[in-house]
């Protein structure tokens, strides 16, 4: 159903093991939602900025900053976040100065529990919600790069422990909303990211099961990062075959045939990955090939918006 697409989620949460190519897919997806004329906002969570250099910025900060043509990022830090809540309760700054950065209520606030994870949650649900003078979204998608998948299980389970925890008051009403907004599946998906090795799969099955009893992001796509296709058809792999024989009598033919030899072994471990990869994870699933020559450049960023844009218009959600 069209209106169920990814492209039309306006909140997705890209999540998997740190080291995955999170930060990739995640600005990949926003490329390509920016492409298709969405006012897309790209959310990272506290961390090392790399994501401005690609677009010749200033590492993105606590302030929303435009990269591209309908995209604009933010770097949540939870001290800013906090800062930007109070003054949109307190209204005015000297009060908010007054009372949050009193020592005391700053101490006590800092060993709250859950209190950091809350305001970011509250930043990201408070930009899906804000409006321009005309009452339209500010922004139609917002992509989400997840902190590592034992971060992000706490971070978005926090509105369903508060709710369950608390009951009554003004913190619960809005852990209600931020809840009803991960929740939802006409708004929210979840994309899962993994490399086709033992830990990072079995990372991602164990947050998607856990998704699915206690968090219920609404299940998106599976994708399997940096994934190494058959060098050769199957046809081919005979003729190599014949030719070890000769690798000897015909210069540079053995390192050929070793180069080959290798990525070939490398793809039958890798799709052993990938096959319990599809297989336990109940959502249909992208392929991302693995790039050599160096480090990541916008070049090699667009290419991959390309690869998954058109792996998402060919298996579009239920």
């Amino acid at each position: 159903m069209e209106s169920r697409a990814l492209w039309n989620r306006r909140l997705i949460v890209v999540a998997g093991k740190g080291g995955v190519g999170r930060t990739t897919v995640a600005l990949a997806l926003a490329l390509a939602l920016a492409r298709r004329g969405k006012r897309t906002l790209l959310v990272e969570i506290n961390v090392p900025d790399r994501v401005g250099a690609l677009f010749g910025r200033p590492p993105i900060g606590a302030s929303i900053v435009d990269l591209a043509p309908n995209l604009q990022a933010v770097n949540i830090e939870p001290h800013a976040a906090r800062k930007e809540y109070g003054l949109l309760v307190l209204r005015y700054e000297f009060i908010y100065n007054r009372v949050f950065e009193n020592s005391l209520v700053r101490g006590f606030l800092n060993a709250f529990p859950g209190l950091d994870d809350l305001n970011i949650l509250g930043k990201i649900w408070f930009h899906e919600g804000e409006r321009d003078k005309a009452g339209r979204p500010r922004f139609d998608a917002i992509v989400v790069d997840a902190p590592p998948t034992g971060n992000a299980s706490y971070l978005f389970r926090l509105p369903h422990v508060m709710v369950d925890a608390i009951r009554v008051g003004p913190l619960v009403e809005k852990a209600k909303e931020m809840r009803a907004l991960v929740t939802d599946p006409r708004k929210t998906a979840l994309v899962l990211v993994a490399l086709p090795e033992e830990m990072p799969v079995n990372e991602a099955i164990d947050f998607s099961r856990l998704n699915d009893a206690k968090i219920h992001i609404p299940a998106g796509y599976g994708v399997v990062n940096a994934y190494t296709d058959s060098p050769l058809s199957e046809r081919e792999q005979e003729d190599f075959r014949r030719l070890r024989s000769h690798a000897t009598d015909v210069p540079g033919l053995a390192a050929l045939v070793a180069a080959h030899d290798a990525k070939h072994f490398r793809h039958r471990i890798e799709r052993g990955h990938v096959d319990k990869f599809v297989r336990e994870l109940s959502m249909p699933h992208l392929k991302v090939a693995r790039r050599f020559g160096g480090e990541m450049g916008r070049r090699e960023i667009d290419a991959i918006s390309a690869e998954i844009e058109q792996q998402v218009n060919e298996k579009p959600l239920a």
